[in-house]
């Protein structure tokens, strides 16, 4: 494409500037007549075109308790991207663990395409959640539905049990105890490198800031040979969680004595382990289903892998639709988000707190400062409210 209603096409090299073509786009009003300027095979071509309203890039994320997903609607793009004839079906969003769907056998996961329960047609959430109402009604413990579902090209079935809401309260997780030190197995190559032939144990490869092992003065390149006076017994890379598993086994309080080789010099340190920070998947998280992204709390790991201290404030973005308002704007998963319009996104819930008031004032055009890699960098968005 050469030229869009008589304005010549910005010249495109690189991904980054297909933006400067799409503002083009974005800037007609909907249902005018345009006209393109092109090539075809190296021969020039027109077209004209009416424009349209832009759908969502995926539709809105509707929960179903009963099933344990959260599912979505086909919007026109979710078709093509499924090579779907139509928009009948609902995609599989989330799946969670322990619920109905994750127990079936085989289990639904996410992308999955559901077209049939009990053999009736599913046309999208609203017409499933409608099914799910009028079998749900009376029982008083779960039924087995027959599940129809595309996976890739293939056509699957399941069956999933499925009955009375289940409860809010979800059983809390057993605490684990923490060191915070990574490691890397200690080879038989290794092992001889550092004139401990024949010995077993761990290296220790980083130091999490204000963890025990940090407390106890562990350092980068000390040598774990013994957890309380026992062999580790790792010497081969498919050791690599075993350290950290002797670790979950000891309660929250207790104390381990390590015995550790620096430099060459045997060392003993005591470390007093506490509970295990909140994995990622643990964290609470936010979906913005116009922007299109997904945020959520910084884990610790998230605060050592950008060098953030443990007072900066900030959240992670975890997921951007492709082809949606933030990913237009340069938007990318991973990226620390740091303030909205010059409102700190300190948590999740200032996050939501903004966008929440941005989608009462519509302004046209939202800034978003980001950290990414070394730099922070300010990415202007503007939506069409």
């Amino acid at each position: 494409i050469t030229a869009f209603n008589g304005v010549s096409a910005p010249a495109c090299r690189a991904p980054e500037d297909i933006p400067l073509f799409n503002r083009l786009v974005l800037e007609t009003p909907t249902g005018a007549q345009v006209t393109l300027q092109g090539l075809r095979q190296g021969q020039p071509r027109s077209w004209t075109l009416k424009t349209e309203a832009r759908d969502p890039v995926s539709a809105r994320e509707t929960e179903l308790k009963h099933w344990g997903l959260t599912v979505r609607s086909l919007t026109r793009l979710a078709a093509l991207e499924n090579h779907r004839p139509d928009r009948k079906g609902v995609l599989v969003d989330t799946v969670r663990p322990g619920g109905p769907c994750a127990e079936s056998k085989p289990a639904l996961r996410q992308d999955d395409l559901i077209l049939r329960v009990n053999d009736q047609e599913v046309a999208d959430a609203a017409g499933l959640m409608r099914f799910t109402a009028e079998f749900i009604r009376g029982l008083t413990e779960p039924k087995p539905v027959l599940v129809t579902f595309l996976r890739g090209v293939q056509e699957w079935v399941t069956v999933a049990r499925i009955g009375p809401e289940p409860q809010e309260d979800k059983p809390s997780r057993p605490a684990k105890a923490w060191l915070g030190a990574q490691t890397q197995v200690l080879t038989s190559e290794l092992a001889e490198a550092f004139g401990l032939e024949g010995r077993k144990g761990v290296r220790i490869t980083g130091v999490l800031p204000g963890s025990p092992a940090q407390k106890a003065g562990l350092q980068v390149g000390d040598l774990l040979l013994k957890l309380d006076g026992q062999v580790i017994p790792a010497s081969t890379p498919s050791d690599q969680d075993l350290f950290d598993n002797l670790i979950r086994e000891y309660k929250v309080g207790s104390e381990a004595e390590l015995s550790v080789v620096r430099a060459g010099q045997p060392l003993t340190l005591t470390a007093s382990l506490v509970r295990q920070p909140k994995p990622s998947s643990d964290l609470e998280e936010y979906k913005d289903q116009l922007f299109e992204f997904k945020a959520r709390e910084l884990s610790l790991a998230d605060r050592v892998d950008e060098k953030l201290s443990a007072e900066a404030k900030a959240v992670r973005i975890v997921s951007v639709e492709n082809a949606g308002w933030a990913a237009l704007a340069g938007l990318a998963s991973g990226d620390v988000l740091l303030a909205i319009d010059g409102r700190p996104a300190e948590s999740i819930p200032a996050v939501k707190a903004v966008m929440a008031g941005l989608s009462e004032t519509r302004p046209r055009r939202v800034t978003f400062f980001v950290r990414r890699g070394i730099r922070t960098q300010f990415i202007e968005i503007e939506p069409k409210w």
